[in-house]
């Protein structure tokens, strides 16, 4: 029988606690993500309630894998069936669980909204979908409203002779 479905998660870089959108910015997600009794099939970040796709999913990781079984080789996971004395992960479905991607934040999204929960949306292969939190990001104004302009062109390369 499967238990609720959870989902282990851990961001190699925590998130900002505040950030200014103005016409639209990005924040860069990493970190690893499994469940203990089912592969991970999708893996979406989630801006509200707007799902947006991973740059990738289902990486090698050796550190929650290390952090996970102590005792065990990682070089050796192939001809391993589980460790049982794992109980967040009997299955060693931890090895690949990286994950990398961008949340983009248009500045409809962020219009009228003081917090933006950011957050994982998992498809599992037997078909649940499980969802975890990351990060509440308060949106704040822009010190200066001014755009940002673009940079000057390159020279051509043959301005330089």
């Amino acid at each position: 029988m499967l238990s609720e479905p959870v989902l282990f998660v851990r961001l190699d870089v925590e998130l900002p606690w505040e950030i200014a959108v103005g016409a639209g910015t990005a924040l860069f997600v990493c970190g690893w993500c499994f469940h203990p009794q089912a592969a991970v099939r999708q893996l979406h970040l989630m801006l509200g309630g707007e799902r947006q796709s991973t740059m990738a999913h289902g990486m090698p990781r050796l550190d929650p894998f290390a952090e996970l079984h102590p005792g065990l080789d990682p070089y050796d996971v192939a001809t391993l069936a589980g460790d049982p004395s794992s109980s967040e992960d009997p299955e060693l479905r931890s090895y690949r669980s990286g994950f990398w991607g961008l949340v983009r934040i248009d500045a409809g999204a962020a219009a009228g909204r003081r917090v933006l929960e950011i957050g994982l949306e998992a498809e599992l292969e037997d078909g649940r979908v499980v969802q975890a939190p990351l990060a509440s990001v308060e949106v704040v104004e822009l010190a200066d409203d001014r755009a940002a302009s673009a940079p000057a062109p390159a020279p051509p390369a043959d301005a330089a002779r």
